[in-house]
C-alpha cells in the first residue's frame, strides 16, 4: 500500500514540475543592461520643427490681430453675418465688413460714439484710428451718434461722403447707390468732389450716385418745397430745373434760407439772380454785402450773408477749430 502512495506522488511532482517557480532575475537584468542611444528619423525632427513653427506663427497672428484697431460689437439681434474673426473676437477690425439680414448690430465707435446697423445692410469699417473713424455704407441704414471733433467720425457711400460736425443723424441708401440723410443733433457735412452741403438738426439732404449731394430743406418745410428741390438738384433737363426753382421760392420761408444759400450755386447766372431776390426778400443783405457780390460768388461775400443770416453755428464751429462753411463749388 505504501510502495503505492510512494509511486503515485512522484507521478504528480513529475507532472507539476513545468509548474514550479522559477526566478527571472538573470532575464531581467539582462532586459535591463545600458543599451546605446535610440536615433530619431530625420523627418521626426522637422515634422517637429515644423508644428512649432505653425503654433509660434498662429499665436503671433492671433496676437496682432486682438490688439489691431477696430470697433467693439456691443449687441447683435437677429441674422447678422460676421467673419470668424470678429464673431470671435466681438470686434469689427479695420478692412473688415458685416452684413445684416433680418438683424441688427450696434457699434462702438473708438470712445467718441455708436453706430447701429439697421437690417439688410452691408458695411466695412475703412479706417479705426484715433484720429480718424471712417466706415463705409454701401446700402441700408445705419444710426449714428457722434461726440467728436469735426471731420473725426466720416462714412463713405457711393454717392457722398457724410462728415461728422458733432451730430446724430439717421442715413439711408439704396442699392442703386442713392442716400438720404436726417439730422436729429447737430450738424452734418454731405460732400462729393468739393461740393458741400451743410445739414442742421431738424433737416435732410439727398443724394444721387454721380450726381453727388442734393440741397438740405428741413423736413417741416412746404412738402411743395421739398418735391421741387429733387428736380432742382436731380433732373438732367435744364427747363425742367428752371420750372422746379420758380416754383420753390415763393414757398420758402425765413427759415429756408439754409436752402437757398446752398441754392446760389446750383444754377445758371439768371437762376442765381432770381435765388439772391427771394433771399433779400426774406431778409435784407447783411451790411458791406451787395447782390453783385453774391453774383459773382465771391467766398467773402457768402461767407458773410451764411453768418448774417444766421444759417449756422458759427461760434461753436470756431470753438472745434472749424471753419465755417466756404463759398460753394459750383457743379452743374
Amino acid at each position: 500500500m505504501s510502495d503505492w502512495h510512494d509511486d503515485e506522488l512522484e507521478r504528480m511532482q513529475e507532472a507539476l514540475r513545468p509548474l514550479r517557480y522559477q526566478s527571472r532575475r538573470a532575464e531581467l537584468e539582462a532586459r535591463l543592461e545600458p543599451r546605446g542611444p535610440v536615433r530619431m528619423p530625420a523627418w521626426k525632427h522637422y515634422a517637429i520643427a515644423a508644428a512649432v513653427l505653425v503654433s509660434v506663427g498662429v499665436s503671433a497672428a492671433a496676437y496682432v490681430y486682438q490688439h489691431s484697431p477696430g470697433w467693439a460689437i456691443a449687441s447683435t439681434e437677429g441674422e447678422v453675418s460676421l467673419n470668424w474673426g470678429s464673431r470671435f473676437t466681438r470686434v469689427l477690425r479695420s478692412g473688415e465688413g458685416l452684413e445684416t439680414a433680418a438683424g441688427q448690430v450696434q457699434l462702438r465707435v473708438g470712445s467718441i460714439g455708436a453706430l447701429t446697423i439697421g437690417k439688410n445692410s452691408r458695411i466695412r469699417l475703412v479706417e479705426a484710428s484715433p484720429n480718424q473713424q471712417t466706415v463705409s455704407l454701401e446700402h441700408g441704414e445705419i444710426r449714428a451718434s457722434i461726440l467728436a471733433p469735426p471731420r473725426q467720425f466720416q462714412v463713405l457711400t457711393p454717392a457722398a461722403k457724410a462728415v461728422d460736425l458733432g451730430c446724430a443723424y439717421t442715413l439711408k441708401v439704396d442699392r442703386d447707390g442713392n442716400g438720404h440723410l436726417e439730422v436729429t443733433m447737430g450738424w452734418v457735412s454731405f460732400e462729393d468732389r468739393g461740393r458741400q452741403s451743410f445739414i442742421p438738426v431738424g433737416a435732410a439732404c439727398r443724394t444721387r450716385k454721380g450726381l453727388g449731394p442734393g440741397t438740405p430743406y428741413y423736413l417741416d418745410a412746404e412738402p411743395g418745397l421739398i418735391n421741387a428741390l429733387e428736380q432742382v438738384d436731380f433732373s438732367a433737363q435744364p427747363a425742367e430745373r428752371l420750372a422746379a426753382r420758380k416754383t420753390l421760392l415763393p414757398l420758402a420761408r425765413r427759415r429756408d434760407a439754409l436752402t437757398l444759400w446752398h441754392l446760389l450755386s446750383r444754377g445758371t447766372p439768371d437762376e442765381r439772380g432770381m435765388t439772391v431776390d427771394r433771399l433779400t426778400a426774406l431778409a435784407p443783405l447783411p451790411p458791406g454785402v451787395t447782390r453783385e457780390a453774391i453774383l459773382r460768388l465771391e467766398p467773402d461775400a457768402l461767407q458773410r450773408l451764411w453768418d448774417g443770416m444766421n444759417l449756422g453755428p458759427g461760434a461753436w464751429w470756431k470753438l472745434w477749430g472749424f471753419t465755417p462753411p466756404p463759398a460753394p463749388v459750383v457743379r452743374r
